[in-house]
């Protein structure tokens, strides 16, 4: 985990070691992530402005990355975008932007407000209690082929009781359909449990993916937005 002066980014890897041992809490919203190997990594920041970014990024060969956390860091200083941030990382990262997977969501500072971006992981999926499930679509094959010309965010309102799941190839290959969807949403407990399912520690996330679903080939991440039922709220 790296956290330091200024915005501390929050990140975890692959060793359990340094997982942390409940999930994260800002105000009334729950943060769980879990990765499996040292392909994948996810980071939380909050930035001058009270949102919260979570980011999700992957490497297509299971390769480590570059330390991205210090241009998080400046982007939580100047309060960035999803895309502002996006192009930073394609930035700092060069050519090792060939092939990484990444998806970053800004959630508001009264938690239902979410800006997404899914530039480049196989699906984002957002379940609604009412609506159900919305996946998400990457915009480009590699973060390298993004352009700030091209990328546009989606605004969602994550409902009391919803979740916004992002996850990786090894989680989700790119050409999984509705059916997948479903099954993986019931795997993981999203339906019916919804925004319940951020409240696990991330090493009962690890436990749920490997035992309830599996994985393929690719690195495997997976990371929960949600908020907890309105009884519990109130709680």
């Amino acid at each position: 985990m790296s956290e330091r002066t200024g915005f501390p980014v929050r990140s975890w890897r692959g060793d359990a070691r340094g997982w942390p041992a409940a999930p994260l809490e800002q105000g009334s919203l729950r943060i769980s992530g879990t990765v499996l190997d040292d392909g994948a990594r996810w980071h939380v920041t909050t930035d001058r402005l009270g949102w919260t970014t979570v980011v999700l990024l992957s490497h297509a060969d299971g390769a480590e990355l570059p330390d991205e956390s210090r241009a998080l860091r400046l982007c939580a200083a100047e309060a960035c975008d999803p895309v502002e941030t996006a192009l930073m990382l394609r930035n700092v990262l060069g050519a090792r932007a060939e092939g990484v997977g990444l998806a970053i969501a800004r959630v508001g500072p009264y938690a239902q407000l979410v800006e997404l971006l899914n530039v480049s992981l196989p699906t984002v999926m957002c379940w609604d209690p009412v609506e159900g499930l919305s996946p998400y679509e990457p915009l480009v094959r590699s973060l390298a082929e993004l352009r700030a010309t091209a990328a546009t965010t989606e605004v969602l309102r994550l409902e009391v009781g919803g979740a916004l799941t992002l996850t990786t190839r090894g989680v989700l290959p790119l050409d999984a359909g509705w059916r997948t969807l479903r099954d993986f949403t019931r795997a993981l407990g999203l339906d019916p449990l919804g925004g319940t399912v951020a409240e696990a520690p991330p090493p009962e996330l690890a436990r749920v993916l490997r035992d309830s679903w599996g994985t393929h080939p690719g690195p495997s991440g997976v990371v929960v937005i949600g908020l907890p039922p309105a009884i519990r709220q109130v709680a």
